[in-house]
């Protein structure tokens, strides 16, 4: 499937999980502002897996609950059917807790379950 990413805005940071797992690649990144690009990409620890990518590597993954239930997962299932990749503003800094780990934290439209529904419609309709 040929997928179109898609730059949806937010307000509700959130963080990118499990940089640790891409230490070279977070690592080797510059620092500021970048674009984070969500995959659905089911995985043998997670079969609901949610990938986190910048500039075309993988970063990390989104938190997610690890169930279809998620409302993420949701949210992720309709849009990859469709053939959309969302993509969020995000930046790449340091920690401030003076233990200096890359982070990557990023603006989603928000945790709100009805607010994703409406967004993933509207972007569907879109295509």
């Amino acid at each position: 499937m040929i997928y179109r990413v898609v730059d949806v805005s937010g307000t509700f940071t959130r963080a990118v999980s499990g940089t640790n797992h891409f230490d070279e690649t977070v690592e080797a990144m510059s620092l500021g502002d970048v674009q984070v690009e969500l995959r659905l990409e089911p995985n043998d620890a997670n079969p609901h897996g949610i990938s986190a990518y910048v500039d075309g590597r993988q970063v990390g993954w989104l938190a997610t609950e690890w169930t279809a239930r998620d409302p993420w997962v949701r949210w992720m299932r309709r849009l990859d059917s469709a053939g959309i990749r969302p993509r969020f503003q995000g930046v790449h800094r340091l920690t401030t807790n003076g233990l200096g780990h890359h982070m990557i934290n990023f603006d989603v439209p928000g945790k709100n379950d009805e607010k994703l529904v409406v967004i993933a419609n509207r972007l569907i309709k879109e295509k």
